[in-house]
């Protein structure tokens, strides 16, 4: 029959078999990574989301400056900005001056006209660019005044009339004041003659006497 040993009471309590908790602790450690890979997947798409909005905002309100010429010294910037709001939101309004004195606040007295002709022009900054465009392909009229409105400031009268002017005052230094004068100058360069270039050594030995010795011609000195 067989016999079946008593445990001793004096036994340790940790001598007793454990299990293996490895198995159980790696399934949450995977389960916690897997967590915090997706947050922060999330994370980055949220990010990309939001690059991507700022970037279509940016797109659709991109300002658009046009310029605008051919109106009356007494318009200012306001009544420009009261125009102009018709096709859209208007950021800036800025009158710039060609010629005399640019009046941005208020219409100039009449005095200030007499004797002074005032050229300006002014820079309308929109907030979209299809409201600048609605700008430059309207026809647009201002007290009286049909206005020039076009993206480029080159297209604008006075800015022509200052160039042009630019140009004949350059002309004017550069050119010779009268045909006369011309004349003589151009005469003056077709009488310059070609240089001669001589040995001055021969000229030099050209010019000391020569002696008779013996029947030789010999220059005076070498003896």
């Amino acid at each position: 029959m067989p016999k079946f040993r008593v445990p001793s009471s004096s036994a340790s309590i940790t001598s007793a078999p454990t299990r293996n908790t490895h198995a159980q602790t790696r399934k949450p450690q995977a389960a916690s990574r897997h967590v915090r890979a997706h947050k922060l997947d999330k994370a980055k798409a949220a990010v990309k989301d939001a690059a991507k909005r700022v970037h279509r905002t940016k797109r659709l309100v991109e300002p658009c400056i046009v310029f605008v010429g051919n109106f009356g010294p007494e318009v200012d910037e306001n009544a420009l900005r009261t125009h102009f709001s018709r096709y859209g939101k208007i950021i800036t309004t800025r009158i710039h001056c060609c010629g005399g004195v640019a009046m941005t606040v208020k219409p100039p007295p009449a005095s200030y006209h007499e004797n002074m002709r005032v050229r300006q022009y002014a820079m309308v900054t929109f907030e979209s660019k299809s409201a600048g465009h609605r700008a430059c392909n309207e026809d647009n009229t201002l007290d009286g005044h049909e206005l020039v409105v076009s993206t480029a400031v080159s297209d604008l009268p006075e800015v022509r009339e200052k160039i042009t002017k630019r140009l004949d005052d350059y002309r004017a230094r550069m050119e010779p004041p009268d045909v006369h004068r011309a004349q003589q100058s151009a005469l003056r360069s077709l009488k310059i003659e070609p240089t001669v270039l001589l040995d001055a050594r021969y000229e030099k030995q050209r010019k000391r006497k020569r002696l008779q010795v013996m029947g030789v011609s010999l220059y005076e000195g070498i003896m």
